[in-house]
Formats: C-alpha cells, sequence, structure tokens
C-alpha cells in the first residue's frame, strides 16, 4: 500500500510535471511568435514606405499606416507571456523605443517625399542600421526564450523517462491507473514532437524569409543608388540646358546702295556692250580679239539662230568641247525650266532684227545653275541686212541675289515697322474717342500699350541707324571706367520687374573695364531679349561674368531648343534670319552684328555655344581696365 502511495505520488508529480513544462513551451512558442509577428510588421512598415518612395503611390502605405498598433500590442502580448522574466521586461522596453523610433524615421522620410524634398542616402543607412539593432534584440530575445523552452523540454524529457518507471513499480498494484497514466503521458509526448517539429520548420521558414528580405533589401538599396546618379544626371543637364535663335540681318541704306549699284554696274554693262558691238562691226579679226578678252560669255551666230562661234569663257565655264556647244548644242546648258521660254525670247529677237535682252540660267561646269544677262546685237552690213549676230551672257547671279534680299529686306522692315505703328496709330484713336470721357482704368493702360509701340519703333529706327553708322565708319565709342557686374546686373532690371523670367548672374563683382557702358548695354540687352524670344519656355537665364588673364568673358545662357550647326557661322552676319520650328520671329535682325560690331570695336571677341535640345550661351570678351 505504500509503495502504491508512493509510487502514485512520485507518478503523479512527474505527470504534473510534464503538463507544466509542455504549457511552459507552449508559452515560448506564443512568445517567439509575438516577437516575429513585430519584426514582420516593422518589416511589411519598411517596405510600404520604400515602394512609397520609388513610386509616388499612396497605396504602399497601407502596412505602414496601422504599424504602431500593431506592434505595440504585439509587445504587449510578449511582455504578457515573458512577465516572470526580468531580462525579458527590459528588452520589450527597448524594442518600444527602437520601433518608435524608426517609426518616427519612416514618418520623416515619407514627409520629405511627399513635400517634394529628396531623400539622402544616409537616411536610407540610417534605417537599415536602426532595423538591424531591432532584429539583433528580437533574435536575443527568441534566442532567450529558445534557451529557456530548451531547458524546459530536458525537464519534460527527464519527466517522461521517469513517468515509465513509477508507472511500472505503481502498475504492480494499480495497473488500470498506471495505463491511464502512461496513455496521457504518451499523447503529451506526441504533442511536444509535434510542438517541436513545428518549431523547428518554423525557424527554417523565418531564416528563408530574413534572407529573401535581406536580398530586397540590397535592390533597394540599388535601385535608390541609381535614383540619386539619375538626380544628378538630371541636374547636370539642367545646367547645361538652354538655346536662343538671333534676328537677322538687313540695312535698308545698304540695300538702297546696292540697288544704285546694280544700276551703275547694269549701266556700265551695257555701256561695254555697246562699245564692244561697234568694234566688233570695224573689224572681224579685231571683233575676235575683244571677244576672247571678255570676262562675260560672248559668241556669233547666224541670222536663224545656229550660233558659230563661242569665245573662251564659255568652254571655261561649261566645260562643253566646241562640237558639243555649236549650232543649237548650247542649248542643253540652259536650266530645263528656263529653256522654252528663253528659247521663244532668243527667236523673237533674231525675228525683231533689233537688240534685245533677257535672263535666263546656265549650267556651270561644277553643276551649278547661276543667272546670266543676255544680249543679242545685230551686225549689218552696208545695205542694212543682218550679216549675225553677237550676244554675251554676263553672270548677274550675286545681283539676282542682292536684289532678291533687297526685296525680302524691305517687306520684312516695312512689316516690322507697320506693326508698332498700326498699334501706336490704335491707341491714339482710342486715347481721342476717351479725352472727352477719361476713364482711370483704360487711359494708362492705352497709354503704356503706345509708349511699349513706340518704344518698338524707337528700337528699329536705332537699329537701322546703327547699321548706318557702322557702314560709314561713324559709330563712336565713349569709353568710361565702370564695373561690369553692376552693369550686367542694371541691364536685367527690367526682367525682374516683371517677375516672368528669372535671371541669375554669377562671377566676380568687383571687375573694372575701360569701354562704352551705353553700347556694351546694348549688347547685353540683346542677349537677353534673344534668351527670352526665342526660349519663352524657359524661365530662368544664366549670367556669368569671369576673368580670363587680360579679358573679361561674359556669358548668357538660356535653356531652348538650342541652334543648328549649319545656322551658328552665319547669326552675326547682316541679313541673316533665322526661322525655328517654322516660327518666323519678329525683328529687324540686326542686334546681333550691331553686337558683333560693338564688341570688335573695343578690342574683344565674340560668340556662341549652342547644342540642339540643351540651350545656347552667347558670349562677349572685353579688356580689362588698362588692358585696352
Amino acid at each position: 500500500m505504500i509503495v502504491l502511495i508512493i509510487s502514485s505520488i512520485a507518478s503523479y508529480n512527474s505527470i504534473e510535471n510534464l503538463i507544466e513544462s509542455t504549457k511552459i513551451v507552449e508559452n515560448t512558442n506564443q512568445a517567439i511568435g509575438q516577437l516575429e509577428s513585430t519584426i514582420s510588421i516593422m518589416k511589411d512598415a519598411e517596405t510600404g514606405q520604400r515602394g512609397y518612395l520609388l513610386t509616388n503611390d499612396t497605396d504602399f502605405l497601407q502596412p505602414y499606416n496601422g504599424a504602431y498598433n500593431k506592434a505595440m500590442r504585439s509587445l504587449e502580448h510578449f511582455q504578457f507571456l515573458s512577465r516572470n522574466s526580468p531580462e525579458q521586461t527590459k528588452t520589450v522596453i527597448s524594442l518600444r523605443e527602437i520601433v518608435k523610433a524608426r517609426l518616427r524615421a519612416l514618418q520623416s522620410s515619407i514627409d520629405k517625399k511627399k513635400a517634394g524634398a529628396n531623400i539622402l542616402t544616409s537616411e536610407l543607412l540610417d534605417g537599415k542600421l536602426e532595423m538591424d539593432s531591432l532584429r539583433v534584440i528580437i533574435n536575443r530575445a527568441e534566442l532567450d526564450e529558445k534557451t529557456y523552452k530548451n531547458q524546459r523540454l530536458r525537464i519534460l524529457s527527464q519527466y517522461t523517462y521517469d513517468t515509465p518507471f513509477f508507472l511500472f513499480i505503481a502498475s504492480l498494484v494499480a495497473v488500470a491507473i498506471n495505463i491511464f497514466s502512461y496513455f496521457r503521458v504518451m499523447n503529451e509526448v506526441r504533442e511536444r514532437a509535434k510542438l517541436y517539429a513545428e518549431l523547428q520548420s518554423q525557424e527554417k521558414h523565418t531564416a528563408k524569409l530574413n534572407e529573401e528580405l535581406a536580398s530586397a533589401n540590397q535592390d533597394l538599396l540599388a535601385a535608390n543608388e541609381q535614383l540619386t546618379q539619375s538626380e544628378e544626371s538630371i541636374r547636370v543637364l539642367n545646367e547645361k540646358l538652354g538655346a536662343s535663335n538671333e534676328d537677322l540681318s538687313a540695312t535698308v541704306n545698304e540695300l538702297f546702295e546696292s540697288q544704285q549699284n546694280l544700276t551703275a554696274l547694269k549701266s556700265e554693262l551695257e555701256e561695254r556692250v555697246a562699245i564692244r558691238t561697234a568694234a566688233l562691226s570695224e573689224s572681224e579679226s579685231r571683233f575676235k580679239v575683244i571677244m576672247e578678252t571678255m570676262q562675260q560669255i560672248a559668241w556669233e551666230c547666224t541670222p536663224d539662230g545656229a550660233v558659230t562661234f563661242f569665245n573662251g569663257q564659255w568652254y571655261k565655264y561649261t566645260g562643253l568641247s566646241e562640237k558639243e556647244s555649236v549650232g543649237w548644242g548650247w542649248t542643253k546648258n540652259i536650266y530645263p525650266d528656263d529653256l522654252p521660254a528663253s528659247v521663244d525670247v532668243y527667236k523673237s529677237i533674231l525675228l525683231s532684227g533689233s537688240e534685245g535682252e533677257f535672263e535666263m540660267r546656265k549650267k556651270r561646269n561644277d553643276g551649278s545653275f547661276r543667272w546670266h544677262l543676255v544680249r543679242m546685237q545685230p551686225v549689218r552690213t552696208g545695205d542694212d541686212e543682218i550679216r549675225l549676230w553677237v550676244g554675251t551672257a554676263t553672270d548677274i547671279h550675286e545681283l539676282k541675289n542682292l536684289q532678291q534680299q533687297k526685296d525680302d529686306f524691305i517687306s520684312i522692315a516695312s512689316h516690322e515697322l507697320k506693326t508698332p505703328i498700326t498699334s501706336l496709330k490704335a491707341s491714339l484713336q482710342l486715347l481721342d474717342r476717351l479725352k472727352d470721357t477719361p476713364s482711370a482704368l483704360t487711359i494708362p493702360k492705352l497709354i503704356s500699350q503706345a509708349n511699349k509701340s513706340l518704344g518698338r519703333l524707337n528700337t528699329l529706327v536705332e537699329d537701322l541707324l546703327n547699321v548706318s553708322k557702322l557702314n560709314q565708319g561713324q559709330l563712336n565709342l565713349n569709353k568710361t571706367q565702370f564695373n561690369l557686374f553692376q552693369l550686367v546686373n542694371d541691364c536685367c532690371q527690367y526682367i525682374q520687374i516683371e517677375q516672368v523670367y528669372r535671371v541669375i548672374i554669377t562671377g566676380d563683382e568687383t571687375i573694372l573695364v575701360d569701354g562704352d557702358a551705353h553700347r556694351l548695354e546694348q549688347v547685353i540687352v540683346n542677349f537677353l531679349n534673344n534668351a527670352i524670344k526665342y526660349a519663352p519656355s524657359s524661365k530662368e537665364i544664366d549670367i556669368r561674368i569671369e576673368q580670363l588673364e587680360c579679358m573679361v568673358k561674359v556669358w548668357v545662357t538660356d535653356k531652348g531648343p538650342g541652334i543648328d550647326p549649319e545656322k551658328v557661322p552665319h547669326l552675326f552676319d547682316r541679313y541673316f534670319r533665322v526661322d525655328s520650328g517654322g516660327i518666323q520671329y519678329s525683328g529687324l535682325g540686326l542686334g546681333l552684328y550691331i553686337s558683333a560690331e560693338i564688341v570688335k570695336r573695343h578690342g574683344g571677341e565674340i560668340g556662341v555655344d549652342s547644342e540642339m535640345g540643351k540651350g545656347s550661351s552667347f558670349w562677349f570678351t572685353i579688356p580689362l581696365v588698362g588692358e585696352a
């Protein structure tokens, strides 16, 4: 009986300890589960934040929004499960502080992104370090729980092995009680083994998830580095970005002079042809000599039009042989579109029996067609019969181009002068109507519009006068010593007041130069106006002043569409106008030509650096004080 009681008591204590150990193991597994839940919540919050930073999509913030409450609940549950462990209580306090700090850092990055600020790589690296610290503490807590669990498992194993022994002794006196206890213990053992297997599987799964998260973190770091590089590339491109197209140059006075020169040249040619025709009538030999010495193409033809002789200029110009040229072979050298009309005029002059002239294009030996003035003169006998015809062809290609330039300039100048005059006239007419019933709002606006039109008209006239002075050598410079930075700043005031474009001036603010401040102001204002006109979408204009040994260089840079490289060499020529994308801009196109002359008279240089799609930088140099 005593043995039964002792065995029963021992068996009972063994079973109770086994059950208690099993509960402690379950409690430990739950505590580990809460720790893993906490780290999972923080990883989801961080992943959602990085997804938002990369895509700016707020849907990625859903895991982050409830992360704080979830993490705090998991830590509270863990604290409850490990309430008997002072070390774990300290761990919970540390984990709370780290979770709060990390969530505050995530919120700071989200706020910066929403505000449009850049997220520094150092901030992301700090976040990674905080997460690593969180993982270290959680891993240590899990290790403590697992150690405690393993201790209980060893006790549990000891009780598992001791219990059958006591049951065996007790079975001698109470088989039924021992069998019941045995099955109960075995069930607990199987449950423990099952829990242990699940724990091992969960640990493997957790390790795999940690590896995947580490890989994802590496990918995010690489993506952040690429993003930083892309931002730097964009910044460099923005600095280089800019464009400006220039007004084309032309002047009424020069075209008028050109027209006079054309008339004089035409008269001179007519006089030469008349003199040479008279000489030809005196002597065939002298006639041939003269024809060979002429600079123009000359020929003889029969009364029916068949050419019998060409001078050397014809063969030199066309590259044809005599066999290919005589008779009517010369017609193959005429521009196809001009041939029918030219032959008709040629034959009509022959039929008229009197001198005549016409224009047509002839093919040069390089394949190009050039305009020629053809004059034909009959040579008569004493009986007034036509013995032969002589003709000349004078190259007037440059004169034709000059005539076209004159016509184009007159058309452009008329249009440009008419526009402000029309606007000024309209403003004055409205002011005249409102003079008896003045409006406080309307009259200032009309006066302002009239002043703008008058200013534009004044600018056009001043450009024409400046070109005229340049042609006559009367553009004098009134040189004084002044601060170049201050002059540039003054030139930009009218732009800064309107607050449409932003002008950024950088460089040495103390540089002094000897020059005509008014003329150099014309150059700078012309550069600024061109930047606004040809790059209206570029709201930022950069001006840089830099000393280069004995010279000072000024850049005006915009970020417009750029200038076609084929047009750059002609930007500072007269008569040259640029069409940008099929758009014709206002102005006579004299600005850059005048600017170039002003800079040259200061002993400096002027130029432009431009790249299509990135912008243009117009620059000039002038000597420093004492270097001119």
